[in-house]
């Protein structure tokens, strides 16, 4: 072997030596790069296409829900003629039949569910999304479930169906377009490690090997891990660079664990919340109807067990009605609050007081006997009695009319003891109202 080719034999080895940790380095990074691009782009234009299924599902519920077919027509169009990269929209009716369409929407009524479906093609994304009626329920809690009913957003089934197809060609086009970038620079790369391979193939080796182990260290999750300035070399800005990335993935996992944090204490808040609405009446602060219901079961099975007196007391403020038609529903309010005052200024702090809804209130008296409770009705009676509302130069005066009952060994439950305390809240308002009327004991025959 002469000296030329042992020369360009040395020469090979210090090229491959020199180009292929870099290639390879190269590759490993190009690679991710384009995976992590091709993973973002495509998730932002799933949620555009799914943002606009949703802005036009909300925007055909009424269409929808009236049948109008001239609205649906118009709807499409508008939407086709503001976004050029709709390849087609269709609207479907709650029985699953076209009512308009623009463009081209190829599906099956089997794909037309109760949740959104996203379907990522070659050169388009389909959306299909359920058009459901929004609620906004009312504070009724008069009737048992009506509070669950009004926390819900929506119920029963979809109105319809939004079908809509996004052109995503150009997204090929920009991936083609990047992976061309990312081979030129490959290829440029390689062509610099083989002009420069016989005089820094032995001081880019150790340097890309420490760097390399630090990429490794970040990939595994060692987002602290950082290069060593003194073993840089002459990948100083390489190592720098590494180093920029790894303090960007830390920061945007430090904001990530930040954000996730927010919102699971924010979650948490509207959970108690949430919660708090269902058990207190927004209006008065007492209980709500779902509260005083677990709380009187409790106390009944407790009275029961102990051998306890227990008095129920139910009240209806007389004549409200006409309060409410003569000065509005905002006097009406206050003096629902003003009841409310009166009713825990007239009891003690352990009983259990709550609205059951528009006018009605109840209260449950634990270890109270019958002389008790009804000193309590007769208090809370002048209380209200007592009150005066100022409106517009007049004097508006509330009464109460109570209805006492006290629990029987017969009574096996709460509502067996509010049915008697009604009957005698009624007796009370056929009396003339404004007066305290206690309930007889049940009768055998009444059991």
């Amino acid at each position: 072997m002469n000296w030329q080719q042992q020369r360009r034999r040395i020469g090979w080895r210090l090229w491959w030596a020199a180009a292929l940790p870099a290639l390879l380095v190269l590759l490993v990074l190009t690679v991710g790069l384009v995976e992590r691009h091709r993973q973002d782009v495509t998730a932002a234009w799933q949620q555009r296409a799914v943002a606009s299924a949703q802005q036009l599902a909300a925007a055909s519920e009424f269409a929808l829900f009236a049948d109008d077919g001239v609205a649906l027509e118009q709807l499409v169009e508008g939407a086709r003629a503001r976004d050029a990269q709709l390849l087609g929209i269709a609207l479907y009716g709650r029985d699953q039949r076209l009512r308009a369409l623009v463009g081209q929407v190829r599906i099956t009524p089997a794909m037309l569910g109760d949740v959104d479906i996203v379907t990522v093609g070659q050169a388009d994304i389909l959306v299909i999304a359920p058009v459901r009626q929004r609620i906004v329920g009312g504070d009724d809690w008069f009737y048992p479930g009506a509070g669950a009913q009004a926390s819900s957003a929506a119920s029963g089934p979809p109105l319809g169906h939004v079908v809509l197809r996004l052109d995503i060609s150009g997204l090929q086009r920009d991936r083609q377009a990047f992976w061309g970038w990312a081979l030129a620079l490959a290829l440029l790369a390689l062509v610099l490690a083989g002009v420069l391979a016989q005089r820094i193939a032995a001081s880019v080796t150790r340097p890309l090997a420490h760097i390399s182990e630090v990429v490794g260290h970040i990939g595994r999750g060692e987002l602290d891990a950082r290069t060593d300035p003194a073993r840089r070399g002459i990948l100083d800005a390489l190592a720098q660079g590494v180093d920029a990335m790894a303090d960007a993935v830390a920061s945007d996992q430090a904001r990530l664990e930040q954000r996730v944090r927010v919102a699971t204490e924010e979650l948490r808040r509207q959970k108690e919340e949430a919660e708090r609405q269902a058990r207190v009446d927004l209006l008065t602060g007492l209980g709500t109807r779902r509260a005083f219901t677990e709380a009187a079961q409790a106390e009944v099975l407790r009275a029961h067990r102990y051998g306890e007196p227990l008095a129920l007391l139910m009240f209806d403020l007389d004549h409200f009605k006409a309060i409410n038609d003569t000065f509005g529903h905002a006097v009406g309010d206050a003096v629902l609050a003003g009841f409310g005052r009166d009713l825990a200024a007239g009891l003690r702090e352990v009983d259990v007081m709550a609205r059951l809804g528009g006018e009605e209130f109840v209260a449950l008296l634990p270890r109270c006997d019958p002389a008790s409770a009804e000193a309590a009705a007769e208090r809370v009676r002048q209380l209200a009695e007592q009150r005066q509302l100022q409106q517009h130069g007049r004097t508006i005066r509330v009464t109460v009319s109570v209805g006492v009952a006290l629990l029987h060994p017969h009574d096996a439950d709460w509502e067996a003891l509010l049915a008697r305390a009604d009957r005698a809240l009624y007796e009370a308002k056929r009396h003339g109202r404004n007066r305290v009327v206690v309930a007889p004991p049940p009768t055998p025959s009444a059991d």
